[in-house]
């Protein structure tokens, strides 16, 4: 996993306009590799202002980008962060995001000393709530939502993990 640069928005732009992608992400749909050159400035701003983390997934020796995943949403007083994590189709059930993952949480609580780690997705995706089950995630609440970029309505699905040294210490 690395930083995002400018190389990357070719690929962004191909993950972002991804239909089976975004059906379970409710956000403005992508429309340039312009954009994106905006948004890896505005995510590496953040990375350099430790406001959040944001790191492109690729399978070496490739160097391309295949996906992403990110702490955002940092909470300093309850010292949590909320996790974010996205993978081109062809690149989806190989473990690939497992590993992703697993190097995420090492480093949210092993480094950085986060507390909690929230997930938030759509109860539909399930591959995305089994991925994060299987990391120790559990279901806290669930609520229903007006969709800000389609039509309708969706529920959402939270799930939070607990650093394991504090789960040790209870």
């Amino acid at each position: 996993m690395r930083q995002p640069c400018a190389g990357d928005a070719a690929k962004m732009l191909l993950l972002r306009t991804d239909a089976s992608v975004n059906a379970f992400i409710d956000r403005a749909p992508s429309r340039s590799e312009q954009e994106m050159l905006e948004l890896i400035q505005k995510l590496n701003r953040g990375i350099e202002n430790n406001e959040s983390a944001y790191w492109i997934i690729s399978q070496p020796p490739s160097e391309d980008l295949i996906g992403t995943i990110c702490l955002w949403q940092y909470e300093p007083e309850s010292c949590s962060a909320e996790i974010g994590f996205e993978l081109l189709p062809g690149f989806q059930g190989k473990g690939i995001m497992q590993e992703a993952l697993q190097g995420v949480l090492e480093f949210a609580f092993g480094v950085i000393g986060l507390k909690k780690i929230e997930a938030y997705t759509d109860r539909r995706n399930e591959a995305s709530l089994r991925l994060l089950r299987r990391n120790g995630f559990i279901l806290v609440r669930a609520f229903e939502e007006q969709r800000t970029y389609g039509k309708g309505t969706y529920t959402m699905s939270v799930l939070e993990r607990i650093n394991p040294v504090l789960e040790a210490e209870k």
